[in-house]
């Protein structure tokens, strides 16, 4: 069974309490790269994206696209769901999460949204890859299909979900690739940059002959885990660099406050938060332990892209 066919919908779920984090729209910019250059229609492409910003939301987007997507606020996904005919759902979800989910809306918590889709009529199969920190509050679900014994016609959907990370955060780090019309760079989620990748060129990882939905979990967990080995690496060495750096910053502000310099002392200070968010972002990597995760994994074995 593939799902590379008119009959899927591929959705793209950025939803934040506030406004979207910039390398978040850019996440999703290039999935929608990748599924093009996969050969999937724009539009069987759904993007739900929260922010006031439209305009500049639908600019990062034209940086994967020609096509000119209707972009809505993740508040009118269920009324989407709620009309949608198809037969299966591929979800891909960026931007932060929390303890309860999504962290944005309780009707978007983990019980919630699986139930969303098990009420959808005629839909077969739903796989959803999650991107954002603690994804696995969405792990140890009630996602199996069931088919009734008489007809054999879909009940409920098999529900297939792979998480980027378990109850830790999601790692995200500068990373270059090819866009539609240019090369970006962008402080990317790593296992949605790897997913994406195998998308555009898949590899069958387990030897069946098969590009299956299993295929893309390990080869974006597998590659993830490599690529953070190499930034743990670096992540060892440069927190103690920064450390000495924003001292010896400390230092200068205090000459530049005793002197009067102030336009010297506010660059300095703009210099010293700039190098205190990247020691952040540098111990985040260091300490942090990144498992990718799939629920319903039978399944998943037979799923071909």
């Amino acid at each position: 069974m593939g799902i590379i066919n008119e009959e899927t919908c591929w959705i793209f779920l950025l939803p934040c309490a506030s406004e979207p984090d910039l390398r978040h729209i850019y996440d999703i910019a290039y999935g929608v790269y990748a599924l093009e250059q996969s050969g999937i229609l724009s539009s069987q492409i759904k993007l739900f994206i929260d922010g006031t910003d439209r305009e500049h939301i639908n600019g990062i987007i034209r940086n994967a696209s020609d096509e000119r997507y209707e972009i809505e606020t993740v508040s009118y996904l269920i009324d989407f769901l709620e009309q949608i005919q198809c037969k299966n759902i591929v979800l891909f979800v960026s931007g932060h999460g929390g303890i309860s989910g999504l962290n944005v809306n309780a009707k978007l918590s983990p019980y919630n949204l699986i139930n969303l889709f098990k009420n959808i009529k005629d839909l077969e199969t739903v796989i959803m890859y999650l991107g954002q920190c603690y994804a696995g509050v969405f792990n140890f679900m009630p996602v199996s299909g069931k088919t009734c014994m008489t007809t054999g016609n879909t009940i409920e959907p098999e529900i297939i979900i792979i998480g980027a990370t378990n109850l830790f955060m999601s790692i995200s780090t500068t990373m270059t690739a090819q866009f539609k019309h240019e090369v970006k760079s962008w402080c990317a989620n790593i296992f949605l940059f790897f997913l994406f990748q195998w998308i555009m060129e898949p590899i069958d990882v387990d030897g069946d002959e098969k590009f299956t939905v299993i295929d893309s979990f390990k080869y974006a967990g597998a590659t993830t885990n490599n690529y953070l080995i190499e930034c743990k690496k670096s992540a060892y060495i440069n927190p103690l660099i920064s450390i000495t750096k924003i001292k010896s910053l400390d230092q200068d502000i205090e000459k530049a406050i005793a002197s009067g310099e102030s336009s010297s002392k506010e660059k300095l200070i703009i210099e010293k938060e700039a190098l205190k968010k990247e020691y952040e972002q540098q111990l985040s990597i260091q300490f942090n332990h990144q498992e990718p995760w799939i629920l319903n994994a039978i399944p998943a074995q037979k799923i071909e892209f």
